[in-house]
């Protein structure tokens, strides 16, 4: 529950810092807050759908991810330019005319506050799995049309195929889920490290290392090159019994 409240003092926090910013441009307080509050929506929306965007084909993925970012924007756009209209259109009770300012319409500034709420809300989700360990932690998906909750640290490793994950358990069950691989690295935290772009292992069900595959029991996991040293950061390559 602390997570949660936690969670949403940051995101009361960022629509404050954004209000104060665009009261600088001439807002009324109140006002301010409302256009604030209109970043919400173009940063959830990166959080949540920049993650499932993927590929193996380059080309379709940087298509993908251009696409996206485009919608987004388009998004946050709308939001402003209509938050702008409503003020307007009550303009006499915050007694001035203001002109829509280009800054708030300008892509290069809605991007860079959406980068940063996203960037700040990482950083906050890596404080709260040291602050508040997640080994308590229950985790909810549909997999096959059905809900199903389990703790985190039930969940051995998480593998992505094509387009779908497997979540795979400590006691050999399986579960399909459609939700991107990153998005299960945000929600599982720190207990949790990623050594491919295809798997995502908990830390404490690993039963030994080499050089470049580590084991969860019997199931042999590749470490990738690009997630090696951070592994072996965490995990000097030894082998460690696995009998």
């Amino acid at each position: 529950m602390r997570r949660l409240w936690m969670t949403i003092g940051y995101w009361t926090l960022s629509v404050l810092l954004i209000a104060i910013v665009v009261h600088s441009l001439g807002y009324s307080y109140g006002a301010s807050l409302l256009i604030g509050t209109m970043f919400l929506p173009g940063a959830l929306a990166a959080k949540f759908l920049l993650p499932k965007v993927k590929s193996a084909d380059r080309k379709r993925y940087l298509l993908s991810l251009i696409c996206v970012v485009g919608a987004i924007l388009a998004l946050e756009f709308l939001a402003i330019v209509l938050s702008h209209i409503l003020i307007e259109s009550i303009h006499d009770e915050f007694a001035y005319d203001l002109a829509l300012p280009v800054v708030l319409v300008n892509p290069i500034f809605v991007a860079a506050v959406i980068t940063l709420l996203i960037v700040g809300d990482m950083y906050v989700s890596k404080y709260l799995s040291r602050r508040f360990p997640t080994e308590m932690q229950s985790v909810s998906f549909v997999s096959d049309r059905k809900k199903v909750t389990l703790l985190s640290r039930d969940i051995a490793y998480v593998e992505s195929r094509d387009t779908e994950v497997w979540i795979h358990t400590a006691t050999g069950d399986t579960y399909r889920n459609k939700t991107g691989i990153s998005q299960w690295e945000a929600m599982l935290g720190e207990e949790f490290i990623r050594v491919h772009r295809s798997f995502l292992v908990n830390k404490s069900s690993i039963t030994s290392c080499g050089a470049d595959a580590l084991f969860v029991g019997g199931e042999e996991i590749p470490v990738s090159r690009k997630y090696r040293q951070a592994f072996h950061d965490l995990f000097p390559m030894k082998e460690t019994d696995e009998k």
